[in-house]
């Protein structure tokens, strides 16, 4: 239904008149630039040698692409909002 009204107002003579308009150029070329400094953020954390930036996107990476990881967490926070991964790992640590 979303894609459909899109299409409906992207045939306005409005909306035609926007995507030929200097903002929507503006607009375009800052959304590129935006992906652009994503892009080049992202591959200097993946080939930093700092270790706090490499632990730092390794937990971000376990945490986002481990869904049911990521819900466990939460799930642990809404029962006690002190709770702490590292903690929990530190003292997963100690016991073996």
């Amino acid at each position: 239904m979303k894609g459909a009204i899109g299409e409906k107002v992207s045939e306005t003579e409005y909306a035609q008149k926007f995507y030929q308009s200097e903002e929507y150029k503006k607009i375009q070329d800052y959304r590129k630039e935006v992906n652009e400094f994503k892009s080049d953020l992202r591959e200097h954390v993946d080939n930093s040698h700092n270790p706090v930036v490499q632990v730092a996107n390794s937990a971000v990476d376990k945490i986002v692409n481990n869904s049911a990881c990521a819900e466990a967490i939460i799930a642990m926070k809404r029962y006690d909002p002190d709770f702490d991964l590292e903690e929990l790992s530190d003292e997963a640590m100690e016991i073996f």
